[in-house]
């Protein structure tokens, strides 16, 4: 029989390869701007007024999010057993959910001025992410011994 405590581990590299990934690539795109998680890369318009908190906060919280699953799932991969792994797979998990949808709510508003801007996989890949903590929470606490 499968034992799905045991490689919980996976799931949470997983999670912090994909937030690591995400975290590199923009949040959004136009024409002549392109939106990063730390500020922009190009900039041709005047306009534009700048970043709100929530996506800095996103950063932030997400880097926390990823030491932690890496620091978790490297040393349960070598053997190391922690007692509560799976509530830092949990509050990971949903730090990665809520704040990047609370950055494309209230950080990206500039979509309805700029109708072009498209959403990267900055945010959504760091939404998938959570998704996989949370799965991988699930599994630790709920699918083991």
């Amino acid at each position: 029989m499968v034992d799905f405590k045991k490689d919980t581990w996976f799931y949470a590299l997983i999670a912090a390869i994909l937030a690591l990934i995400s975290i590199f690539t923009p949040v959004a795109s136009d024409g002549s701007m392109q939106y990063f998680f730390g500020g922009l890369i190009t900039y041709d318009d005047p306009d534009w007024v700048g970043y709100g908190a929530a996506t800095i906060w996103t950063l932030a919280l997400t880097s926390m999010c990823i030491a932690l699953l890496l620091f978790y799932s490297i040393h349960s991969m070598k053997g190391m057993e922690f007692k509560w792994d799976w509530l830092v797979y949990l509050l990971c998990g949903i730090v990665m959910i809520i704040f990047p949808i609370l950055m494309l709510v209230f950080d990206l508003p500039e979509s309805i001025y700029h109708p072009e801007l498209d959403i990267g996989f900055g945010g959504i890949g760091i939404l998938i992410a959570g998704i996989i903590a949370v799965v991988a929470f699930v599994m630790d606490k709920f699918m083991g011994e």
